[in-house]
C-alpha cells in the first residue's frame, strides 16, 4: 500500500486520525467532558508533527500540506480552548 506500510498499518493510522478527530468534536459538543477536546487536540498536533517527519524522510512531499493544516488547525484548538 504506501510505501513500506502493509495495509493493517495504513488502516490503523486512519483510524487514529478519525479518533483524534471524533476526540477533539464530541467531548465540546456533547458537554461531556468538554476538557478532553484540548487534550485530543494536543494528541493530534502530536499524531501530525510525526507524520510529517516521516513524510520528509521518505521523501513524499505530497501530503506535508495537509497534516501541517491538519497540524496548525489542532493547534488552533489547543491555545483557543487555554485562552476561553
Amino acid at each position: 500500500m504506501g510505501r513500506g506500510l502493509s495495509a493493517q498499518q495504513v488502516t490503523a493510522i486512519g483510524a487514529i486520525e478519525v479518533i483524534g478527530a471524533l476526540g477533539v468534536i464530541l467531548p465540546l459538543v456533547t458537554g461531556i467532558a468538554p476538557a478532553l477536546t484540548a487534550v485530543a487536540a494536543a494528541a493530534l498536533v502530536v499524531f501530525q508533527v510525526v507524520a510529517v517527519t516521516v513524510h520528509i524522510r521518505r521523501g513524499d512531499a505530497s501530503m506535508l500540506a495537509i497534516n501541517s493544516v491538519v497540524a496548525m488547525l489542532a493547534a488552533a484548538v489547543v491555545v483557543l480552548y487555554a485562552v476561553a
